[in-house]
Formats: structure tokens, sequence, C-alpha cells
């Protein structure tokens, strides 16, 4: 990744967010799986309270799919807001992953 920002946000009712800043991908890996070889990348973000991956969808943010592209651009602000789902907001992992558009299914 070449553009990826990550800020905690304290609301200020003791819980908190993470804003993130997507913006650019460099070099993504090719899709063996289609003719063109071409990558349709998105970007998917969790949290867990864990160090075990949460697939909980209240825990997640995907970003747009940029398709058949390996350097995506993506200038995207997304938020991840755990009032709701976390019982101990000061500990945790983040969890950042690079998908293809045909893991969506």
């Amino acid at each position: 990744m070449s553009g990826l920002g990550l800020d905690k946000v304290d609301r200020g009712d003791g819980w908190w967010s993470f804003k993130i800043d997507l913006r650019s991908g460099t070099n993504m890996p090719l899709n063996v799986a289609n003719s063109h070889r071409m990558p349709s990348v998105y970007l998917e973000f969790a949290f867990s309270e864990t160090l075990e991956y949460n697939d909980d969808p209240d825990m997640l943010e995907i970003s747009d799919v940029v398709k058949e592209n390996v350097n995506p651009v993506w200038n995207q602000e997304m938020f991840l807001d755990f009032a709701t789902a976390v019982t101990n907001p000061k500990r945790g992992s983040l969890w950042v992953s690079v998908y293809d558009q045909q893991h969506l299914g």
C-alpha cells in the first residue's frame, strides 16, 4: 500500500473510532483466475478484541472495488466505529486485508 493512514478518533464519550484514509496501492498481485490477469481489488478493515480475526459485520469496513488495475487509486475516507460492538475499546487488533473482487462471491 502506498497511501494508507490511520488515526484514532476520540469521540468524547469514552468510546473511539478509527479514521481510515485510503489513497492508493502499488503492484497489487495479479489474478490468475481470469484471462487478462488484472486484479479488481478492495480492502477490508476489521477489528478484533483478541488476536483472532473477527468477521462480525459490525466490526468490518470494506472499501470500494477498483476494477482491473494493479495500481488502484481509491481516495476514500472511512470510519470504523466501535460504540456498540466492542466491550473493551482500549485493547484489540486491527486487521487490514487485500482481496480480489471474486472473493466477494
